[in-house]
């Protein structure tokens, strides 16, 4: 007898969705074009002018600050709060609030080091983290959505503004929709990076073999445009796509600069290190990138433009980029575990300033509205660089973490809110803001912006503090798996079939052992597949095989006693 299994392939990517990120009008000092933080799907400008006050604002320490616990650059939310991954024995994504204090904290499940690790916000402000796992976090640190590729730890996603997210490693390039689900796949070298978008939607992914290296270009669907071969070895950079399309790679010994029809526009031979430098090119097409202890700066011909030489080692075993602010001031770091500094060097080459930070080397800095610069450490610290905050400031404007967001029926959400100040610093005030919803049958808002959508349509979202009021426009579209009805939008009469024929297939050998047979109990039928939707929604990362966290999508009880409890089964179930 054959028995058809159903097999439930736990696709565990994690994509964090924590809204950080909407197009907001230059008057309350946030662009939507400003830097990324992770800044490794962007130019690596920023449309904000750094401080040129070198002083220690605030220190966040990590759980378990010390040597050894490296950290992600930070990323820059547009309600004010940092975002970052701490590495060694601590493994979590933390979120500080703008004074220096943590927000919360979320654990991860990687190994290896974090400095190799990079959030992207994407343009509707959701933070993506790839790890072995992809994962999606909402604002309030819960997660959204889980898939699993088995890809290398290290790296990033690009996100399009329509979020579909790519993802490369392990030879396969992934491109998943906006509920994670595997769209497309593209067969490339053993060793493929972190893939970039160019502003035409093309995809660039860096790969190689050991043997052949290459520059791939795919379109939206995944098909090859072209390839372009390099003569180097793909180290861990990633290509950079300037304003008019020209890409950018550093590989171990040149830089490439290729035009978008894949033609060789120059190529500048560089020592090996180069090939650890991610590039950056700011709106003239001047590219900077890093080797040994220098800073380049090339003109978009090719030529030199200026080289700074650092005390440190700008690059040493892991991903470093330099960031671009509006006034064309590059703020990058050296050194090592044991000695570090981050440097503020003018458009002309010029040293402006320099910070002594232990352990710095490697991590990309973050510019935030206000000039604030943020920089992590090896030591699980966060530093914030800048003028203090002035104790007295005008109030300009409220800012809410997002601008429009989609949901499903019976899905949660979150939304913050900032305060924005003549100096361009922000306060959270999402619990100290009046919230309202136009339609709370489509969805319902809390006093401390918990979104919870009812119907399908479209209602705006209003958010009041001191006299000012923002909007969101809310879409709620499609259903969310029902944890109090664990068969909604499956084909009922199939699984009932499947039930049954596994029901029968163990009782056969049941009574061919002279065994009592097993009955059906249609209550432990839907516990259990109740949490085959939470797993498919969460992965493993929550606990494992037979239990659920209560932040989970979709939960229905800590154990399988209380799952089954829950369904109205009366007793325990071990």
């Amino acid at each position: 007898m054959k028995m058809k299994l159903g097999v439930i392939l736990l696709l565990f990517i994690s994509t964090l969705n924590i809204q950080a990120t909407p197009t907001e009008a230059s008057s309350l000092g946030y662009q939507n074009n400003a830097i990324k933080s992770t800044v490794l799907n962007t130019t690596g400008e920023s449309s904000f002018i750094g401080t040129n006050d070198a002083r220690v604002k605030w220190i966040f320490e990590t759980d378990e600050a010390g040597a050894g616990i490296e950290m992600s650059s930070p990323i820059v939310g547009a309600e004010g709060s940092v975002y970052v991954i701490s590495g060694g024995g601590d493994r979590q994504l933390y979120s500080v609030n703008s004074d220096g204090t943590k927000e919360w904290s979320k654990p991860l499940s990687f190994n290896g080091d974090a400095n190799y690790l990079f959030p992207v916000l994407n343009s509707t402000g959701n933070l993506y983290i790839k790890t072995t796992n992809a994962y999606e976090f909402r604002l309030d640190g819960l997660k959204r959505a889980v898939s699993d590729l088995g890809t290398p730890y290290w790296g990033s996603l690009a996100v399009g503004n329509d979020g579909t997210s790519y993802l490369g490693g392990s030879g396969v390039v992934h491109g998943l929709d906006a509920d994670l689900k595997e769209k497309w796949t593209y067969t490339d070298y053993s060793d493929n990076k972190t893939p970039v978008l160019g502003h035409d939607g093309m995809l660039y992914v860096l790969a190689g073999s050991g043997q052949q290296e290459q520059l791939t270009a795919l379109d939206a669907n995944g098909k090859l445009k072209w390839a372009y071969k390099l003569a180097h070895d793909v180290s861990n950079s990633i290509p950079v796509v300037a304003n008019d399309g020209t890409i950018y790679v550093t590989v171990r010994g040149a830089i490439y600069a290729i035009d978008p029809a894949g033609k060789l526009k120059w190529k500048k031979e560089l020592p090996n290190t180069v090939g650890n430098s991610v590039p950056s090119v700011d709106e003239d097409g001047v590219v900077y990138f890093a080797y040994d202890n220098q800073l380049m700066a090339l003109n978009s011909d090719g030529t030199e433009k200026w080289k700074f030489a650092s005390k440190y080692a700008i690059n040493t075993n892991q991903i470093s980029r330099t960031v671009i602010d509006k006034d064309g001031v590059a703020y990058f770091t050296a050194g090592d575990q044991g000695n570090g500094i981050l440097y503020a060097v003018s458009d002309k080459g010029t040293k402006k300033w320099h910070m002594d930070l232990a352990g710095v080397a490697g991590n990309t800095p973050a510019i935030n509205a206000d000039g604030t610069i943020y920089v992590s450490t090896s030591r699980g610290k966060l530093y914030a660089i800048g003028a203090p905050d002035k104790q007295e400031k005008v109030l300009k404007g409220i800012l809410p973490s997002s601008q429009a967001m989609a949901l499903k029926k019976g899905e949660k959400g979150i939304l913050k809110a900032a305060a924005v100040f003549d100096n361009l610093s922000r306060e959270n005030v999402t619990g100290l803001s009046s919230w309202e919803s136009s339609d709370s049958s489509v969805v319902s808002i809390s006093d401390k912006g918990v979104l919870k959508a009812g119907k399908e349509g479209v209602a705006s979202v209003k958010v009041k503090y001191k006299g000012f009021e923002k909007t969101v426009i809310v879409t709620v579209k499609g259903m969310l798996v029902d944890s109090s009805d664990p068969f909604y939008g499956k084909e009922q009469a199939s699984l009932d079939g499947q039930t049954a024929e596994a029901l029968n297939y163990l009782n056969e050998m049941r009574r061919n052992l002279g065994l009592v047979e097993f009955r059906h109990d249609e209550k432990l039928r839907k516990a259990a597949q109740s949490h085959s939707n939470y797993k498919l929604l969460n992965g493993d990362g929550f606990l494992g095989a037979h239990d659920q966290e209560a932040d989970g999508l979709g939960f229905t009880g800590y154990g399988p006693t209380e799952r089954a409890n829950y369904f109205g089964y009366v007793g325990s179930v071990d």
